[in-house]
C-alpha cells in the first residue's frame, strides 16, 4: 500500500477509535496532509497539530502541541497562567518520547495521541486535587473471579481479552500470574494490560512490547468509570502487521471485557 493510502487508513483508524470528536484534515499546496486532532475531554483546550510529509509512514511526522489554553477548565487566571507552559511541557515531553520510538514505516499517530491524552489529564487531575495525607486502605485479596471475551482472529493473530475485579496490587498480580501461566499462553506475544483501582491515581499500565497499545485501555477504564477492574489483551501474533488497526482491535477487545461486568 502506498504512503499515502496508509495515511488515510491510519487516520480513518483514529477517527473510528474516537467517535466523540473530529479529526480535521487539509491539505497544503505541497500535498501534505494537516490536521488537527483535539481530545475528547479537553476540546479547546489541548489539540494535536500534525503535519504528514508525502512520504509517511516511511517519513517521521511533525507533531506539535499549540498554546494550551486551561482557563476554561476551571482554574483563575493567575493559576492558569503558572500552569499553561508547565501542560505544554508535559505534552511535548509526551510527544517527544513516542517520536523518539517511530518505525519507518509504521503509523505512530494512535500512539502520540494516546500518551498525550493521559499525561495531560493526570497533569490536570493531579493539578485540581489538593494532596491527601490518610493512608490508603486496601480491601484484602480474595478468591478472583476472571471473565473471558470470545476469541477474534485477525490476518492470523489472534485475541483474547480477561478481566477481573481487583482491589490491591496483589490482586493484579494473581490475577496476571493465573492468565499468562497458562499452557496455551506460553507463545503469546503480548499481554497487553492495565487497571484503575478506587482512586484514579491507583492506575497502571504495561504495553507488554506492543507500544501505545495500554493507554488506549486505561483511557477507556477512565471514560467508562470503571473503578476496581483489571483488563488483560492476550494477543498471539501471526505473522503479518496488522498495522493502525491493531489498536481498533485491542480497544474493542478490552470494551468487551469491561462490558462483561454490566450484569
Amino acid at each position: 500500500m502506498a504512503d499515502l493510502e496508509l495515511q488515510e487508513d491510519e487516520l480513518d483508524s483514529l477517527q473510528y477509535i474516537i467517535t466523540d470528536i473530529e479529526i480535521k484534515r487539509k491539505y497544503t499546496d505541497a500535498g501534505e496532509t494537516f490536521c488537527v486532532v483535539p481530545f475528547s475531554a479537553l476540546n479547546d483546550v489541548v489539540s494535536l497539530e500534525i503535519t504528514l510529509p508525502l512520504s509517511y509512514p516511511t517519513e517521521q511526522p511533525v507533531i506539535v502541541v499549540p498554546e494550551c489554553q486551561i482557563g476554561p477548565l476551571g482554574f483563575d487566571q493567575k493559576k492558569a497562567a503558572k500552569k499553561q507552559p508547565k501542560l505544554l511541557a508535559v505534552a511535548q515531553r509526551a510527544i517527544d518520547d513516542a517520536v523518539n520510538l517511530f518505525t519507518p514505516g509504521l503509523g505512530m499517530i494512535y500512539d502520540v495521541y494516546s500518551s498525550v491524552q493521559v499525561v495531560v489529564e493526570q497533569f490536570i487531575e493531579n493539578s485540581k486535587q489538593p494532596k491527601s495525607t490518610k493512608p490508603k486502605i486496601q480491601a484484602p485479596t480474595r478468591e478472583l473471579e476472571i471473565r473471558q471475551s470470545d476469541p477474534i482472529v485477525v490476518m492470523k493473530s489472534k485475541f483474547i481479552a480477561f478481566s477481573c475485579r481487583v482491589y490491591s496490587p496483589s490482586d493484579f498480580t494473581a490475577f496476571w500470574d493465573a492468565i499468562t501461566t497458562q499452557p496455551r499462553h506460553a507463545d503469546v506475544t503480548h499481554h497487553i494490560a492495565a487497571y484503575i483501582m478506587g482512586d484514579e491515581k491507583d492506575s497502571f499500565y504495561d504495553d507488554d512490547g506492543e507500544h501505545g497499545g495500554s493507554i488506549g485501555m486505561l483511557k477507556m477504564l477512565l471514560d467508562m468509570k470503571k473503578r476496581n477492574l483489571a483488563i488483560i489483551v492476550a494477543r498471539w501474533y501471526g505473522g503479518k502487521k496488522l498495522g493502525p488497526q491493531r489498536f481498533r482491535i485491542i480497544n474493542n477487545m478490552a470494551k468487551e471485557a469491561i462490558q462483561l461486568w454490566d450484569d
